[in-house]
């Protein structure tokens, strides 16, 4: 239910640079940067996001009375031709000539400018004095890039840029909101900004959310083979690199040897490359949204995340679920409060005798998850600002 404050909040103005559309809200950074524009909304904050123009999207968007959501009309076509052919998109998004030329009116207009990437720290210099600069970092940005290239050329000339680009951002910020004090304490290290300027806001959940469940004749119907199994597993994501490495370890390194034993669900579009192979306990659904539809019949989720930055919202999406979950240590940086209650593993045998167990889940899961709900992340953001702002 939305309540909207009526406190001196209600007279800021946010103004959210993403680089790209947050609507659908349906896969890791597009939830972050949309929740808290929402929950901050809520807050009686006056919230515009905006992004560059999408295909197929109509905007302004109006998500309630003080949420905006717009699009530049600036033609980004680096990365609609070079994306990971081979550059990553935030390096591509960085070339952007003349765009501080649509926001000189955003910029008057609002007290508040946030922005959710380093691609467009070159519009700090056309922002005016007596407003306020917030860097959501939503991962260290320069370490995101190092673990994402694909080669020592590409990761070369792409880490120069960004770690110039994020140099720049965490230095000219008011504050830099990061996921976890591991991250705030990276950029402390890597740029020299003070420790006080980071103020943590992780990433959250909405542990009330009802998500419809499929039932096992629907499920039937897609993937006739997939109840046969006696364990069912799941790992999600988006398709980005890091997702695809954890992917190809659960195909290569953990599906071949529990072919009878257990089916693993790959969700979401970070399995899109690895459709064509053929294998009995392998379905794919790369629909882009959680996995709640498979919740009540999988025995456990997969975390094999072994690179990138920030924090994961998958291991809040699989604990909101009530699924158990199987990680990697470094797949749950920044959640340390939740490692007692996730089973460890990183090699593969250790992942596969975890498999072989019964998983259990710990009844003081929900109540642990009520302090990374959005809402309460949101008022504490909101206290924030307006304390900036004073």
């Amino acid at each position: 239910m939305e309540s909207y404050s009526t406190n001196e909040a209600a007279s800021l103005k946010l103004l959210i640079i993403a680089p790209y559309q947050v609507f659908p809200a349906n896969a890791g950074g597009r939830i972050r940067v949309f929740e808290l524009a929402k929950g901050l909304a809520e807050q009686g904050l006056q919230v515009t996001v905006v992004s560059p123009m999408a295909p197929g999207h109509i905007f302004p968007i109006s998500i309630n009375k003080n949420l905006t959501l717009k699009a530049i009309p600036y033609p980004f076509i680096l990365p609609l031709l070079l994306t990971e052919k081979p550059f990553p998109y935030m390096y591509l998004m960085s070339f952007h000539p003349a765009f501080q030329v649509f926001f000189k009116e955003l910029f008057q207009s609002h007290d508040i400018i946030q922005f959710e990437c380093v691609s467009f720290a070159n519009l700090t210099h056309y922002i005016p004095t007596d407003k306020k600069i917030i860097y959501d970092a939503q991962n260290v940005e320069y370490d995101y890039a190092a673990s994402e290239a694909k080669s020592q050329w590409v990761k070369k000339i792409v880490i120069k840029r960004m770690f110039d680009l994020e140099k720049k951002l965490t230095r000219m910020a008011s504050q830099v909101l990061t996921c976890s004090t591991r991250d705030a304490n990276r950029l402390v290290e890597l740029y020299g900004i003070k420790l006080e300027k980071c103020q943590l806001v992780p990433n959250g959940i909405d542990p009330h959310k009802q998500t419809p469940r499929l039932s096992s004749s629907e499920i039937n119907e897609v993937f006739p083979n997939l109840m046969s199994f006696p364990q069912r597993v799941i790992f999600s994501g988006s398709d980005v690199v890091h997702n695809q490495v954890a992917v190809a370890f659960i195909i290569n390194s953990l599906a071949p040897f529990l072919r009878q034993e257990c089916a693993f669900i790959i969700k979401g579009q970070c399995g899109k490359s690895f459709k064509s192979l053929q294998q009995d306990n392998l379905f794919f659904d790369a629909q882009p949204d959680n996995v709640g539809p498979y919740a009540d019949i999988c025995t456990a989720a997969l975390h094999t995340i072994t690179q990138g930055s920030g924090t994961n919202l998958k291991v809040l999406d699989y604990l909101a679920h009530g699924l158990p979950i199987i990680s990697t240590k470094f797949g749950m940086r920044g959640f340390d409060d939740l490692i007692p209650y996730v089973s460890l593993a990183e090699q593969p045998e250790e992942f596969l005798e975890q498999l072989r167990r019964k998983q259990p889940f710990s009844p003081n899961i929900p109540s642990i998850l009520e302090r990374y709900s959005w809402q309460a992340i949101s008022q504490d953001l909101q206290h924030n600002y307006k304390h900036l702002s004073s």
